[in-house]
């Protein structure tokens, strides 16, 4: 196979050229899970991936059940389909509840099954008849039981819940996330085998994420080696393979490797799919400026991409008059050429928030 533009094809494969989706809901899925760990950053995820997307459509997709947050593959927040989470969680289920075991020993504590029943049967109680709770409202009422409900062990219980299939995002209150009982908010469905969900999840991943490589599909799962190989295996015919600078990147049949280098210039949100679906981001982040996307300690910033590839970092400001955008670029001064394509980008950013 002929050399490639991995970054061209992934702002294809991605959706940030040329988005294929006018739907929210269509673009979780093709993604397959998309990172939300900032409500707003995550909303924007999405928004820059459907064309003619506004914030309110994804909060109403929110609010419709059209796509769902919860923990899920990694333990963080993702959005994913309806029609995908339970095998999703059912994939991650054992992983999640060792990384929370591990959460709670760091913190010199522990919760037994019998608290975690406890806490779930408490749970369905409360949220059962289509109801839909904050955390805080959900805390409050769960210590007029008598369970313990401080931060850290409220996150390990409503994590659990949503481990279990029990729970899932309902409509926000304000920017204020919400539960629901899974079961009241996406009909039940038969499940994949273990080797058609990885299968299904490797697809997924390659088709939205390629090129890529065996390790990224791994970090970005959270599946095991083993696991993560059994998939990229069972999916093989579909797979193309192209060794650069000693590694191997796959790429799904459905992904475009003939594509022209093409000007963009974009606003990419904090923990954007872009930069954290990967174990290595060297092929649009140059290792000089790591620093400035993401820190030692998981914390990834909002930055700008021009053709693909990192060059600075911008932060907004919002206020109910106004929205300002600065911009600041790792080499310290911005191209000039670039001035039309910022300013554009800029009136799209703002579009969205309006």
């Amino acid at each position: 196979m002929k050399k490639i533009n991995i970054p061209m094809v992934r702002l294809h494969a991605q959706q940030l050229i040329s988005p294929d989706f006018t739907e929210v809901k269509d673009v979780v899925a093709w993604m397959g899970a998309i990172q939300a760990q900032q409500p707003r950053m995550a909303k924007l995820a999405l928004g820059i991936r459907t064309r003619g997307a506004t914030m309110e459509q994804i909060r109403q997709a929110l609010d419709h059940g059209e796509i769902l947050r919860t923990h899920v593959l990694r333990p963080t927040w993702h959005y994913v389909s309806p029609n995908d989470i339970r095998w999703m969680l059912k994939l991650s289920c054992n992983r999640l509840k060792s990384a929370y075991a591990s959460s709670m020993k760091g913190h010199g504590l522990n919760i037994t099954e019998q608290m975690y029943d406890t806490a779930n049967q408490h749970i369905y109680d409360m949220l059962s008849g289509g109801k839909s709770l904050t955390k805080q409202q959900i805390t409050e009422r769960m210590a007029e039981k008598g369970l313990p409900s401080d931060t850290v062990f409220m996150n390990r219980f409503l994590e659990n819940a949503e481990c279990e299939a029990l729970i899932c995002s309902g409509p926000e209150v304000g920017n204020t996330h919400t539960y629901m009982l899974l079961d009241e908010r996406v009909a039940p469905m038969p499940l994949p085998t273990k080797d058609e969900a990885l299968s299904k999840l490797a697809r997924n991943y390659f088709r939205s994420h390629a090129p890529a490589t065996l390790d990224d599909f791994c970090w970005w799962s959270g599946l095991s080696m083993k696991e993560a190989r059994l998939g990229v295996e069972i999916i093989e015919k579909e797979l193309q393979k192209v060794v650069l600078n000693d590694k191997t990147y796959l790429l799904h049949d459905s992904c475009s490797i003939d594509i022209k280098e093409k000007e963009s210039f974009i606003f990419l949100p904090a923990y954007d799919e872009y930069i954290i679906a990967y174990k290595y981001r060297g092929d649009v982040l140059q290792a000089s400026h790591n620093s400035k996307a993401f820190t030692n300690n998981g914390i990834f910033f909002p930055l700008i991409l021009q053709n693909g590839r990192a060059m600075g970092n911008w932060k907004m400001t919002l206020t109910r008059r106004n929205i300002a955008i600065n911009t600041s670029y790792f080499d310290n001064d911005a191209p000039t050429t670039l001035s039309a394509a910022e300013e554009k980008a800029r009136l799209q950013l703002i579009s969205f928030h309006n």
